[in-house]
């Protein structure tokens, strides 16, 4: 078990260099202006950061003054300066920088309404632990995170009997462009629903596969809980994981705890609220709003009320209700006007969410081939479906794999079919050990679980935020793993029968010799 471990860990390590190879090859540009493009969203999160850290680490008696939104370019003109001078490059993204230039007039960003905050105090809290302002940090936080998270999963897959396995997904993963840049987007902090989502699947392959020990339950449980209260508090769709990670807890409690029915109940429940604790004692008293990106939401498949995945006919709304964006009404007001249009017409709603689900399960948004078709990506053909497009492009589609500054794309079918494929084994299991059908089948079921998790926030938000959507690709990823395991094992197997079958070939031409008596 200590050498599967040991080269499980191995095979993590090297993906986790690989996603770093990866990361840094994405950042465009020598400085930090290049990755600062115009837009508030990608240049307040760094001023915000830098305005945490000085309240902090130099506390002071008078209130910084409040920030108008010239000021974030001029911290962000402030921080480029200093890196330049300092000679860091964007890979190096624990270097820092001095707090100087922004104490003589120190200024304060406070989150607005609806913001998620997490990722904001994480890169401060990891600015007072360097003491300084690393610049180029924020880029780098996603894939720090995944970085151990890719050696866990390596450890589980192999201690679960996968071995190929624990080497293929990790390395899919670090490879995939997708995921990369996912991590690395500044304009929003959905790259934390990709690290939360990967933190599932260790979570899922333990609870399904993995040993009986309580001492390891608890301490993986420690570990799970940890990582997605960092990346709920970063991000709040992830709390919609929540439930994957709650139910393959239960799958784990009952393997792991013995005794009456009662007493693994109680124990089934105290490990269920630890899993929660750490979110809800540290959960911000704001977050992203949840009844404007429904009723924006409603806009990837709606084409007669009215919805629209538009921040600018969003607006035309709450003009027209009297209501300022961000207001203390507005989320109530896009609440009953979503819940209205359910309410007197479910059959279209339930349409909506058909097609959800089609979409998210097929990417029929990434079928084009690049090399075949000249675009990668179906444009967006109704009005109501707005800014889509400009969504999936934040990021490389799903369908792309990258080794250092080398992209490749894939085709979508290429991705789906390991996966749809993989039951077709079960269809031998009369002929396979007890082990053999344990092993599939569970992995099936690991399967499951983290498709049906995948397809919270797509079916029940939209399809449209496009990042969440790709994500299922990851379960397709874990999917081509398990049937290039199933095939080595095949492959493997039939090595091993192949001399016996040599052996009875010969045996049956070898010539009767005659009786001495004849």
């Amino acid at each position: 078990m200590r050498i599967v471990r040991a080269a499980g860990l191995a095979g993590g390590i090297i993906a986790a260099a690989l996603l770093a190879w990866n990361t840094a090859a994405s950042l465009p540009g020598a400085d930090f202006r290049d990755l600062t493009p115009r837009g508030r969203r990608y240049r307040l999160p760094i001023a915000a950061a830098i305005a945490h850290y000085l309240d902090a680490e130099y506390p002071t008696a008078t209130p910084p003054a409040a920030a108008s939104s010239e000021m974030v370019d001029l911290y962000r003109k402030r921080v480029a300066r200093a890196a330049e001078a300092a000679g860091i490059r964007p890979w190096q993204f624990w270097r820092t920088i001095d707090a100087g230039p922004f104490l003589a007039d120190r200024l304060s960003f406070p989150f607005r309404p609806f913001d998620d905050t997490g990722r904001v105090l994480l890169l401060s809290a990891a600015f007072r632990a360097r003491h300084g302002i690393a610049p180029y940090l924020d880029f780098w936080l996603g894939a720090v995170l995944c970085a151990p998270l890719l050696a866990w999963t390596a450890v589980e897959l192999g201690e679960a009997g996968l071995p190929t396995a624990a080497l293929v997904f990790p390395a899919l993963f670090a490879a995939s462009a997708y995921a990369v840049g996912a991590l690395a987007l500044t304009y929003s902090t959905a790259g934390f629903y990709v690290a939360g989502f990967l933190a599932l699947v260790p979570w899922t392959i333990y609870a399904l596969l993995g040993s009986r020990s309580r001492l390891g339950f608890a301490g993986k449980l420690a570990l799970a809980a940890l990582l997605f209260a960092t990346c709920a508090l970063c991000r709040s769709s992830c709390l919609f994981l929540l439930p994957g990670f709650l139910v393959a807890l239960v799958i784990a409690s009952r393997r792991v705890f013995e005794g009456g029915q009662l007493a693994r109940y109680g124990m089934t429940c105290l490990a269920a609220a630890a899993l929660v604790a750490p979110y809800l004692l540290l959960r911000p008293p704001q977050h992203h709003d949840v009844w404007l990106s429904l009723w924006e939401g409603l806009g990837d498949f709606d084409r007669t009320k009215g919805h629209y995945w538009s921040d600018h006919e969003a607006l035309k709304v709450l003009a027209a209700h009297g209501e300022p964006r961000n207001g203390p009404h507005s989320e109530q007001m896009f609440r009953d006007l979503s819940l209205a249009h359910v309410r007197e017409d479910p059959p279209w709603y339930a349409g909506i969410h058909a097609r959800r689900a089609w979409v998210t399960l097929s990417q029929r948004k990434l079928w084009p081939w690049g090399p075949r078709d000249g675009v990668s990506m179906e444009p967006h053909v109704r009005a109501n479906e707005g800014a889509i497009d400009d969504y999936y492009r934040l990021t490389p589609t799903a369908d792309q794999f990258q080794l250092g500054a080398r992209r490749v794309e894939a085709p979508v079918w290429l991705l789906l079919l390991p996966t749809w494929l993989l039951p077709i084994g079960l269809v031998g299991r009369a002929r396979a050990t007890s082990e053999t059908r344990r092993r599939r089948t569970r992995g099936l079921a690991a399967l499951a679980l983290l498709g049906v998790s995948a397809l919270g926030v797509p079916v029940l938000i939209t399809t449209a935020g496009a990042i969440e959507t790709e994500t299922f690709v990851l379960v397709y990823l874990l999917g081509s793993a398990l049937a290039i395991e199933e095939m080595v094992r095949a492959a493997a197997a039939y090595n091993a029968r192949l001399p016996h079958a040599k052996e009875s070939v010969h045996a049956s031409r070898r010539p009767l010799r005659s009786h001495p008596g004849q």
